[in-house]
């Protein structure tokens, strides 16, 4: 097995390091968002409601397509 580039190994460790605290940072958002909208009702209904006209408009614009 030939030896690689180092620069090529750092390239493709930071782009590891960048996809795992990418992946943490997203896993912590969506854990305290999922907590603070347990605790709030009222909130989590407006949450619900533009998810809801998002995924409609999403899928519009995908059927035009």
């Amino acid at each position: 097995m030939p030896a690689e580039d180092p620069a090529e190994l750092r390239k493709q460790r930071l782009i590891i390091a960048g996809v795992v605290a990418a992946t943490v940072i997203l896993v912590a958002g969506v854990s305290a968002a999922t907590y603070y909208l347990g605790g709030h009702p009222k909130t989590a209904e407006t949450v619900r409601d533009i998810a809801i006209i998002f995924a409609a408009v999403v899928m519009i614009f995908i059927m035009l397509a």
